[in-house]
C-alpha cells in the first residue's frame, strides 16, 4: 500500500492539514453534545425538572448515537467523509438549537436524540478521514490525536458554556455554540478533500477482497 507521501507528492504536510481539519470539528462536535451535562441543572431550573429527568438528558444523546453508529459508517463509505460531517454537524448543531425553543420535556428528549444521530454520524467519517489520509505506521498517532479532540470538546462545554449560561441563559449559551458546529462543519466541508483516487483504490481493494473469497471457495469446493 503506498504511503500517505507518495499519494500526496509534494505536499506531505496535507494529511496532518486533513487532521486539523478533523479534530477541530470533533472539538465542536462534543462541546455541543456534552453540554448537556453541565447545562443540566440549569435547564433543569428553568423548566422544573426532576433530578432522574435531568440524568435522561445525557441518555437520550447517546440513545440516538448508538442506533446511528452502523448507519453512519454503512453511509460514509457510500458518500465521503466530508458530506457525513457536513451531515452531523448540521443535524447535531440544528437539533439542539431547536430544543432551546421547546419548553415540552418529551420534546426536548426527541430533539436531543435527534443531535446524539448528528452526534454518532461525526465519528464514523472522522476515522475514516484519518483511514484514508494516514499510513499504518502513522495512523494510531493520527486517531489518538483525534480523540483529543473529542475529549477537549468535552472539557471545554463544562468551562466554557457554564459560565455562559449562567451570564446569559442556557438557551443562549446552547445556540451560540451549535451555531459556531454548524459554521466549522460548512469550513471543514469547503476545505476537507479525500486523498487522489480513494475511489479507485476502494475498487481495487473490493476486487482483491473478492478474488481472495472466491479463491478460498473454490479450494473449499475442490477440497469435498
Amino acid at each position: 500500500m503506498a504511503t500517505s507521501v507518495q499519494r500526496l507528492g509534494k505536499d506531505h504536510l496535507m494529511p496532518w492539514k486533513m487532521l486539523a481539519l478533523l479534530v477541530g470539528l470533533q472539538v465542536l462536535v462534543a462541546f455541543v453534545g456534552r453540554s448537556l451535562a453541565p447545562l443540566g441543572p440549569l435547564i433543569g431550573v428553568d423548566l422544573s425538572l426532576t433530578k432522574a429527568q435531568i440524568g435522561l438528558m445525557p441518555a437520550a444523546l447517546f440513545v440516538g448515537q448508538s442506533v446511528i453508529a452502523l448507519p453512519a459508517g454503512f453511509l460514509t463509505d457510500r458518500i465521503g467523509t466530508k458530506w457525513m460531517l457536513l451531515i452531523a454537524a448540521v443535524c447535531l448543531g440544528g437539533s439542539f438549537m431547536v430544543m432551546t425553543f421547546v419548553s415540552v420535556y418529551a420534546g426536548m428528549l426527541l430533539m436531543i436524540v435527534l443531535g446524539g444521530v448528528g452526534y454518532g454520524a461525526s465519528h464514523p467519517a472522522a476515522n475514516r478521514g484519518i483511514l484514508y489520509w494516514f499510513d499504518a505506521k502513522k495512523r494510531g498517532t493520527a486517531m489518538g490525536i483525534k480523540q483529543m479532540g473529542i475529549t477537549a470538546g468535552s472539557a471545554l462545554s463544562a468551562l466554557l458554556l457554564l459560565p455562559l449560561a449562567n451570564v446569559w441563559g442556557w438557551r443562549p449559551a446552547v445556540i451560540l455554540a451549535s451555531v459556531l458546529l454548524v459554521i466549522v462543519g460548512l469550513a471543514v466541508f469547503m476545505l476537507f478533500r479525500d486523498p487522489e483516487g480513494w475511489q479507485r483504490r476502494n475498487l481495487q481493494l473490493n476486487r482483491h477482497v473478492f478474488l481472495v473469497d472466491w479463491l478460498r471457495w473454490r479450494k473449499t469446493e475442490r477440497s469435498f
